[in-house]
This record gives C-alpha cells, structure tokens and sequence, in this order.
C-alpha cells in the first residue's frame, strides 16, 4: 500500500489504538466498521467510479486490528479508502464523548456572508443566504469542481462534505478556505480535535448509538434520513479547545 504526505491522515491515525474489529459492512451508501468502542461511518464511493476496484481481502477484514484496518486510508482502492475512514470514525465517533447535539448547518443559518458549499446539502437551512454549492455533476446554478479554489477563496465560511476524505481531496478544499471560517459536515466526519490545528472550527458528524440496528440500515442500503433513529448529529467546536 503506497503511502503519501497527508497532514490530516496522519493525524487521524496518530492515536488508533488496536481494537478488536467486529464488522465491516459495505452498503450501499454508507460503510460501516464496529469495534467495542464504538462504529463509524463513511460514505461508499460509487462503484462505477474510477479507482473503485473489490476488496483484495474480503471476507478476512474482522482478522485485522483496528489501526491496521484505519491505515486503508492511503490506498489507491476508493472502496478500501472508505473502510478505512470508517474504521477512523469508530474510534472517534462513540458515545463516550460529550459532544454537543446539533445538526452544523442549524450553525451555518446563522451566519452573515458568502457561504461555499461543497457537496449539496438541505437547502431549507441555509434559505436567504449567499450559497454557491460546488458539484461534481452540477445542477442549474451550481458549479463544478473546476471552480473549487476560486470559490473557497473568495468565501467567509465554507461547508465541506465529509466525503472528501474518501475521494482525497479534503486536505487541499481545506487549504482553499482556510482564511475564512470551515465546517466538516456529514455522517463521515471525524470528531477528532486534533483536526482543528489544519484551520478547521467546526466538526459535524454522526455518534451511532445502537450498534445493531446500524449494521442492519447500512447493509439494507439506508439513506441519511435513516440514520436517525440509530444515532444522534453532533458538532465539535474548535473553540472549546
């Protein structure tokens, strides 16, 4: 597995520790990796994208420790990159922490300026507000990828989409906005503080508190209206640290 030069990695993976791994689930959506401490999400890459290829080791991935199963991060297999995402967020994401329950765009609708969304979010939130969403596959209004940098520059607050981790591209999303104020939104969010030394203020994500029924939404290809009622939204302020 080739390894890189990737700040937010290497600080994701700093303090894994070697948990026993329970399930890995690739759903539809959402893949899922347990350990006693708890289970985390990330979201699956399509499977027709490029770069998404099956699993080498399928079937022998609970073998593994958790901190070998994180270190899929660095893997050219976008699939293998979200297994190993989840197996980050089941160690950050638990119901041991004391985290504030809050959807962050109930955050961002309360903000005054121009707001750059990477990643299409519910728009009711952030209604009456100077929002340009970037898109791979824009809608009319929208922009595409090509416009990141200018768009993240130019913005007071920018809403990047926990996917990014997956697809590789968060570190330099992150560097574009790092002169205005960023949020990291979605079910894959790591709730990681050490994240806030990269510039980022605010970490949305999702604490799964019924491990069981997770296993059966992420398996039955659920959505993220159906992660509701197995867990809670938080947000992780950089400026309670």
């Amino acid at each position: 597995m080739e390894q890189k030069v990737d700040r937010l990695f290497n600080i994701l993976l700093k303090d894994i520790t070697e948990e026993e791994v329970k399930h890995v689930i690739i759903g539809l959506n959402w893949t899922l990796v347990e350990t006693n401490l708890g289970a985390g999400l990330a979201h699956t890459p399509a499977k027709d994208l490029a770069g998404c290829y099956p699993i080498p080791d399928s079937g022998k991935l609970c073998n593994r420790s958790l901190s070998d199963l994180a270190k899929l991060v660095w893997s050219k297999n976008f699939l293998e990159r979200g297994i190993g995402m989840a197996a980050i967020n089941s160690f950050y994401n638990n119901t041991n922490k004391k985290i504030r329950v809050s959807n962050g765009l109930e955050i961002a609708a309360g903000w005054a300026g121009r707001i750059t969304c990477v990643g299409r979010f519910p728009s009711k939130f952030l209604q009456h507000k100077e929002v340009r969403v970037i898109e791979r596959e824009p809608l009319v209004g929208e922009f595409d990828e090509t416009q990141s940098r200018k768009l993240l520059k130019s913005s007071r607050y920018s809403v990047i989409t926990s996917s990014t981790f997956v697809n590789g591209t968060a570190e330099k999303l992150i560097s574009w906005g790092k002169h205005g104020k960023i949020m990291i939104l979605g079910p894959g969010t790591p709730l990681c503080s050490g994240l806030f030394n990269e510039g980022i203020n605010y970490l949305s994500g999702f604490v799964i508190r019924n491990k069981r029924e997770a296993r059966v939404v992420v398996s039955e290809g659920g959505a993220v209206k159906d992660l509701k009622e197995i867990g809670k939204m938080v947000v992780l302020e950089s400026n309670q640290y």
